[in-house]
This record gives structure tokens, C-alpha cells and sequence, in this order.
């Protein structure tokens, strides 16, 4: 009866003695249960499309669904111990998974090109960096791509190399899949670039080539 009773004080002891996980603080963008100087840089850095540590649920003080530099700024008087009012939303991501499904729209066939998607390091992210991204990327079009465009990851931007032997055309390309980590983003806050488009000869360069996101979230 005593050792039972030892052993169910000893586990009491250590129920007690584990640390509560700390929920979502508003303003604390590295999640260390203060708000200082270092929050207000990770805010400013989510508010330039930087990689950053913070999440809608720490650094999106006027609840408004994006961080912005306002935020940043907030995040800094409140590390200074100046009022602040926050607001925060306590949700986590409205989003599992964000697919970004990229079409060119080319006026004749394109047989190489660079290609960059920028992405909101501070919504959605890729696991890994550099390469690794090749495994969330599905090739939509019938036409051949060399290495399934070399995807590379830079934390905020996917760069592709197009290269095509038989030409691509107009329509759907690409899909990139990201897992989300702040509140669901939007089409808008990805964006498509390309450059040094050249015809499949490989020689004449093609102007008016335009590529573009559209989202879907799940």
C-alpha cells in the first residue's frame, strides 16, 4: 500500500513538474514566451517576404490577415514596453496545403527559358531548401522539360531552367505544392516571372512570353 501510494506521488510529482506547452503569444514572432527586439526584426522580415519565424498567430497584431510593417513597428513598442493594442488571431493555419498551378501563355512555342516563382515565406513553405523542391513538383504539359524544369528552392523563390526540344506551348505547365503555416494565402501572393525566353532553335529570343499562378488550398 505504501509503495502504491509512493509511486502515485511520484507520478503527481512529475505532472506538476512538466512544463505547459506555451500557446501562441501576440508579438512573440520566435515563439520564446517574450516579446523583444529580435520579434520586431522576424516581424519586419515577414512583412518584406523574408524567411522568418513568425506565423499570423504571433506577429499579425491588428488582426488584418497579413503582417505588415505597421506590425513590425508594433511589435518593437510593445518589446519597449510602450502600449500596444494586440489582436492577434489565435487560429492557426486556415490551410493544410497551397497548390500553385503555373500556365504560360506564349505566342509561338518556347524551347527555353528561366522562370521564378516567388512565394510568402511568412504563409507557406517548402521542406528543405535548394533542390529538394523537385518532389513537390507535378509537370503538367504533354510536352517534354528537361529535369522537370530543375526546380530550385530559395526559401522565398522557386527558380525553374525551361529547357524543351519539341517546343512549349500555352496552358498549364506546372504545379507546386506548399504546406501552409500561416493564414490561407492568396493568388496574389505568389508571382510568375520569366526571362531569356528563346524559340526551340535555341538561338531567337521570343518576346511577349508571360506565365501565370492561379491557387488552390486545402
Amino acid at each position: 500500500m505504501r509503495i502504491a501510494f509512493g509511486v502515485m506521488t511520484l507520478a503527481m510529482a512529475v505532472v506538476l513538474a512538466a512544463p505547459a506547452v506555451a500557446a501562441d503569444r501576440c508579438g512573440d514572432a520566435d515563439g520564446n514566451g517574450a516579446v523583444t527586439v529580435t520579434d520586431g526584426v522576424q516581424t519586419l522580415r515577414a512583412a518584406a517576404g523574408l524567411a522568418s519565424s513568425c506565423t499570423l498567430a504571433r506577429c499579425d497584431l491588428d488582426a488584418s490577415g497579413g503582417v505588415s510593417v505597421t506590425d513590425g513597428v508594433n511589435v518593437l513598442r510593445a518589446a519597449a514596453g510602450l502600449a500596444v493594442n494586440l489582436g492577434c488571431p489565435s487560429a492557426g493555419p486556415t490551410c493544410s496545403s497551397a497548390t500553385v498551378t503555373i500556365a504560360l501563355g506564349v505566342p509561338q512555342p518556347i524551347g527555353a527559358a528561366g522562370m521564378t516563382l516567388a512565394y510568402p515565406p511568412a504563409l507557406v513553405t517548402l521542406p528543405g531548401s535548394g533542390d529538394a523542391a523537385a518532389d513537390r513538383v507535378t509537370v503538367l504539359t504533354q510536352s517534354s522539360l528537361l529535369n522537370e524544369g530543375s526546380p530550385n528552392d530559395h526559401d522565398d523563390r522557386v527558380s525553374f531552367v525551361l529547357i524543351s526540344l519539341d517546343g512549349l506551348g500555352s496552358g498549364d505547365l506546372l504545379s507546386v505544392r506548399f504546406d501552409c503555416v500561416g493564414g490561407a494565402p492568396r493568388a496574389t501572393d505568389f508571382a510568375c516571372g520569366l526571362s531569356d525566353v528563346t524559340a526551340p532553335d535555341g538561338s531567337t529570343p521570343i518576346a511577349g512570353a508571360t506565365c501565370a499562378a492561379t491557387l488552390t488550398t486545402e
